[in-house]
């Protein structure tokens, strides 16, 4: 991310893709990222999407609460 101060780490969790709508940044996530308790692999993970927002006051960005999961598209 891109600050006044520089570049910084905007998300250090993993993700298998990326996309940006409406200014928002959507992570594509699985497990618990989607709600998914204690899944029995990593192939039995589901996968969606989540959108992150900037926090100002940390300098960083968070998965939003606000704004639920959507599953993931493929295009």
């Amino acid at each position: 991310v891109s600050t006044e101060g520089g570049y910084i780490h905007g998300w250090t969790g993993g993700a298998f893709h990326a996309n940006v709508e409406h200014g928002k940044l959507w992570l594509g996530l699985s497990g618990r990222y989607c709600g998914q308790q204690n899944p029995s692999s990593r192939a039995a993970a589901q996968a969606c999407e989540r959108a992150l927002s900037w926090s100002r006051a940390k300098g960083k960005l968070y998965i939003d609460p606000n704004i639920k999961p959507r599953p993931v598209s493929f295009q």
